[in-house]
């Protein structure tokens, strides 16, 4: 795995340009990394030497494809527009990921020294090697108490990790829905009690939900509960895949046909079908069915465009 971090000083080069689109090319130039670490990435701070506000998560994330960008501001303040004003750090990564985590760091006070608000983005990667954890900050530079102060933050964090690491799971894989409720001594909530009595039947929810277990993932595919079931690194491409076909989709028919689905849960059978006919006229009428009656005549795959 090749991984570079760098304090790009919100894409500023040496000229005094910010240009967000040139570090992602000389960083690419320097290697062909799986993941890029990056310090002080602004968005819309027009203040910033040479910066006219861009959105650089944005413009990085648009010269960077095939990687998946995470950020974390750590200042967030109105711009006196409605805007927000962020500054702070980000990751661009191909590898699966598996959570982030963003951790504000202590900012004690320190009269002596101009000082602002730290935070530490935190990833888990699917790495070659298995899950990796990774950590990208930039500490306090001026102020000695407050670069201590979050170099202990930072040490608590990763002992909290360690032991996390070492504690074996109470049973189950990552990423097997499981009804926890009953551990803390709480009841489901969010329709869940539904949904799983609809699914899987009122014996079998009952026993998953007074058990706080698990649901094994071929179970809950089965029930109907997940489409697939997936090795966790191969679930982002997968995720991609489906994001990508669905978008090549005539959309509008198909936020119609969710409209009717959810509609359809409780109908009659008659108010179904009188749906279906009300949806049916507006779908009748859009670009993407004359596209694709047009496409079926003539033998062609047909090109939607969402209207």
């Amino acid at each position: 795995m090749i991984l570079i971090t760098w304090n790009v000083q919100w894409c500023r080069g040496m000229d005094g340009n910010v240009d967000p689109a040139r570090v992602a090319r000389i960083a690419r130039e320097l290697a062909n990394f799986d993941v890029l670490c990056l310090q002080e990435v602004a968005i819309n701070f027009p203040g910033l030497p040479g910066s006219a506000g861009e959105d650089q998560v944005a413009e990085l994330a648009a010269a960077l494809p095939g990687y998946t960008g995470i950020y974390g501001a750590a200042t967030d303040t109105d711009d006196g527009s409605g805007r927000r004003s962020m500054f702070g750090n980000a990751i661009f990564t191909r590898l699966p990921i598996v959570q982030v985590y963003r951790h504000l760091l202590p900012w004690p006070a320190d009269p002596t020294v101009l000082s602002m608000q730290r935070m530490a983005l935190e990833a888990v990667l699917f790495s070659p090697g298995g899950p990796l954890r990774l950590v990208t900050t930039h500490l306090e530079y001026y102020s000695g108490l407050q670069r201590m102060a979050q170099v202990e933050a930072l040490r608590r964090l990763h002992a909290e990790a360690c032991g996390h690491a070492r504690a074996p799971r109470v049973s189950g894989k990552p990423g097997e829905p499981f009804q926890a409720f009953v551990r803390i001594g709480l009841v489901p909530d969010s329709g869940s009690t539904r949904t799983l009595v609809r699914a899987l039947g009122r014996h079998r929810a009952a026993a998953l939900i007074f058990g706080g277990e698990p649901l094994p993932a071929a179970e809950a595919r089965a029930a109907g509960l997940v489409n697939e079931v997936l090795p966790a690194e191969e679930l982002a491409a997968a995720a991609h895949a489906a994001a990508a076909k669905l978008a090549g989709a005539p959309t509008r028919a198909i936020a119609f046909a969710k409209r009717a689905i959810n509609h359809a849960e409780d109908a009659l059978l008659s108010e179904s079908l009188a749906m279906e006919a009300s949806l049916q006229e507006l779908a009748g009428r859009t670009e993407d069915h004359a596209e694709g009656a047009a496409a079926f005549a003539e033998k062609r795959e047909p090109r939607f465009v969402g209207r």
